[in-house]
């Protein structure tokens, strides 16, 4: 069957050389290179919008049984059970912690969603010691951190799952010789390189690892209200 010239002469033109391939290669990979980037910043600032909300629910929670408490704060782990799971157990939020290997069961405001293997009980601790202390022992609310996200050593089977040395805990040591404010390795600057604490007046702030390496500055902002390091 004989091709009309004309026909023929379209049929050539309409190929791709391999330059002009490699060229549009070249531009995906490119936008791609300057997509990619844009795509973790927003993931990054979503995590961290969830994280805030979940800071600011916590510490509702967190007040509202102090005040029903006689002022009496919460600690970290207290008779055997942790923070968290005496706030759920009183009925001042609730939370899913069913186990299983991909933890896709585990759902709440105290689990933060920067981290890749979460505790059981979730990954925020509170300000305030193993031993019962007072609200008001906090003298300066708006200065002071009431929780801040927690980090402990992830298990040898969870690093090797991971990928990761961390795991989220539901406490943290205070200032003291046994050295979490002394040491900055495991604090967990999950979004975008900050780590998020909230205060006993109720708001929220994001904290860069440049604002907290000087020692002075850590024990300014957790000290204060511990009687024992634990």
């Amino acid at each position: 069957m004989k091709i009309h010239p004309r026909l023929e002469s379209d049929r050539q033109l309409s190929a791709f050389t391999l330059v002009e391939l490699l060229a549009v290669v070249v531009i995906i990979a490119t936008l791609a290179a300057l997509v990619i980037p844009s795509v973790r910043t927003v993931i990054e600032r979503g995590g961290q919008v969830k994280c805030t909300n979940n800071l600011r629910q916590l510490s509702a929670a967190y007040l509202m049984n102090a005040g029903d408490n006689g002022g009496n704060l919460l600690g970290g782990y207290r008779d055997g059970s942790a923070w968290t799971q005496i706030l759920k157990e009183q009925g001042y939020f609730t939370f899913v912690n069913t186990p299983d290997s991909a933890m896709t069961q585990w759902r709440g405001c105290n689990f933060c969603p920067g981290e890749k293997v979460h505790h059981g009980w979730g990954d925020y601790g509170p300000n305030s010691g193993l031993n019962q202390h007072r609200l008001s022992q906090v003298k300066k609310p708006s200065a002071k951190v009431m929780i801040c996200e927690a980090r402990t050593p992830a298990l040898p089977a969870q690093q090797e799952k991971y990928g990761t040395e961390w795991r989220g805990t539901f406490n943290f040591n205070p200032p003291g010789l046994n050295g979490w404010l002394s040491s900055m390795p495991a604090w967990p600057f999950r979004h975008g390189n900050v780590i998020l604490m909230s205060f006993f007046d109720g708001h929220v702030e994001a904290r860069t690892r440049a604002s907290l390496e000087p020692v002075s500055e850590r024990f300014e902002l957790f000290g204060d209200i511990f009687s024992t390091a634990w």
